[in-house]
């Protein structure tokens, strides 16, 4: 063989060579991410709770018709990518997969607690699997009686026995009208325990400062007798008490959890109310019938067509209601701050609270929001921002009312003296 022959062979050779590598880099790129998605979720010892979102694949049930055993055999998952998963308002089923490895514990025969912290879903099934090659189904959702839940909790929880060093892939299927969102993890029972326990303390405070608000504003209505007090008690029922136990899981807790059906009304009917009550309170201690006759009207077709919806929402789709709901409340909200603002600049002291009670509100529902999508830190502050701000709103509007009544008292009496000085 020639010296030119032997390069031209082994210039061959690393061609080829290099066509190789160029291929298996090529697969190791296609198969590398679903293997990371694929990763199991470790937990065990040392480990409290472990967020699985990273760790979620779906498949999207287009037609809602695929069986379990479809499931199974498909190969068309795909990754979460977002630190929350939320689809928005579809009410197509969603299957998810996850596997989870479990490292030996302190006492294996404790169970894990699988939560999703979002209550309003209606229908959650998880199919765990058993030693025999089987699983099993355990049922969750709001449309499914409360005394049916495996673990009695307001969000939606599956205890699960994990086998240790055994990595253990389970399935679950959501299908919902409210908004499909998945804050989904997994805790140990010491940790959930206590991490319950926190929340109800928190809770219990808040519904504690309503109830207070509203008591002591009711005795001041009974010594006064003045309207403005009675739509104030109103709306922290409706807005501060009533619609948070319609979300944050409570109500159907302790409440209406025989009532399925009742569950996703109550959500869109205590909007409602909220709104009907926010603007009449907004009305009354602001004056608009005196003041701003145009708002006074605007406020009364606002409440009007918040009357039509409280009723509406009661035979009409999920769906459809809670869009419609949505509408409202940013219409009522834009229509009080809009004329709180506009009599803050007249000069109208008041309207001052009102303007920073609504913005606290709104700042609150900002941060929850961030928090979320995971745009802030989790910590004491995003996770009840909802809470503290709706106590910031309650607090100020009493401000708002206490300072026009006194207001009004300081005119008549000063009128009162002028007269007295004029007939003397």
């Amino acid at each position: 063989m020639s010296t030119a022959q032997g390069f031209k062979t082994c210039s061959q050779g690393w061609a080829l060579r290099g066509k190789t590598q160029r291929w298996i880099a090529l697969l190791c790129l296609l198969f590398a991410f679903p293997a990371v998605n694929a990763a199991p979720a470790m937990v065990g010892a040392g480990t409290d709770s472990v967020a699985l979102t990273p760790y979620l694949e779906y498949v999207l049930d287009d037609r809602g018709d695929m069986k379990f055993a479809d499931v199974l055999a498909t190969k068309s998952w795909s990754p979460i990518t977002k630190p929350l998963h939320n689809v928005g308002f579809d009410t197509r089923p969603y299957w998810y997969r996850m596997t989870l490895l479990s490292k030996k514990q302190r006492d294996a025969s404790d169970p894990w607690y699988l939560e999703i912290a979002y209550p309003l879903l209606d229908y959650v099934d998880v199919y765990l699997p058993r030693r025999d090659g089987g699983f099993t189904l355990m049922e969750n959702g709001d449309q499914r009686p409360f005394e049916q839940r495996l673990v009695k909790h307001r969000n939606l929880v599956f205890p699960l026995h994990l086998p240790p060093e055994k990595p253990v892939t389970l399935y679950m299927r959501v299908q919902t009208e409210s908004t499909h969102t998945l804050p989904i993890a997994l805790w140990s029972a010491n940790e959930f325990l206590k991490k319950s326990n926190n929340e109800l303390a928190v809770l219990g405070m808040y519904y504690g400062v309503m109830l207070i608000m509203i008591l002591y504003n009711g005795f001041i209505y009974l010594s006064v007798r003045e309207g403005s007090y009675f739509s104030y008690m109103a709306f922290i029922l409706c807005g501060g008490i009533l619609l948070p136990l319609s979300i944050n899981g409570l109500g159907v807790e302790y409440l209406w959890g025989f009532l399925p059906r009742w569950t996703n009304v109550s959500v869109l009917v205590a909007t409602g109310l909220a709104t009907l009550t926010g603007l009449r309170f907004t009305q009354s201690t602001l004056q608009a019938r005196e003041r701003d006759p145009f708002f006074y009207r605007l406020i009364n077709w606002v409440m009007a067509v918040s009357v039509l919806s409280i009723i509406t929402v009661c035979v009409i789709p999920y769906g459809l209601g809670i869009r419609l709901v949505m509408i409202l409340g940013l219409l009522a909200a834009g229509t009080i701050v809009t004329y709180a603002v506009r009599s803050a600049l007249r000069g109208q002291r008041a309207a001052k609270f009102f303007v920073m009670g609504w913005m606290a509100f709104l700042g609150g529902i900002v941060l929850k929001v961030l928090q979320g999508h995971g745009l802030l830190p989790t910590n004491l502050l995003t996770i009840y921002s909802l809470q503290a701000g709706m106590v910031i709103e309650v607090t100020l509007l009493s401000l708002a009312l206490a300072d026009r009544i006194n207001t009004e008292r300081s005119a008549k009496l000063a009128a009162q003296n002028e007269v007295i000085e004029a007939r003397e």
